[in-house]
């Protein structure tokens, strides 16, 4: 599972980054912004982990980031983030957003 997130994640980003054909840079809209709350949130409740005998990376796949990012145009994102970065109250980030999903670059 963990595996399959991580896979999705890097698409998105490589999508992002290429723009994908036919489309200008003004299309992909990544924004500055600074993130005003990081905080852990659960993902799935333990009754809904259906864990199987050498599932380690169930625990890890469980929990994610919720991050509220101020844009600098004025403009609040809430993306849940489960990948390795570890973010801050004040750092930062540049946000690509549009009206399906908003990630962090």
């Amino acid at each position: 599972m963990k595996t399959l997130l991580i896979v999705a994640v890097l698409e998105l980003s490589l999508a992002a980054c290429s723009g994908g054909p036919g489309r200008t840079p003004a299309d992909g809209e990544v924004s500055s912004g600074v993130v005003e709350r990081a905080q852990q949130v659960e993902l799935l409740s333990p009754a809904e982990t259906d864990r199987q005998d050498g599932e380690e990376d169930l625990d890890d796949a469980r929990f994610a980031t919720q991050l509220v990012v101020r844009l600098n145009d004025g403009r609040t994102v809430t993306i849940v983030y489960s990948g390795p970065r570890h973010f801050e109250a004040g750092q930062r980030v540049r946000v690509h957003a549009d009206e399906k999903a908003a990630f962090v670059l």
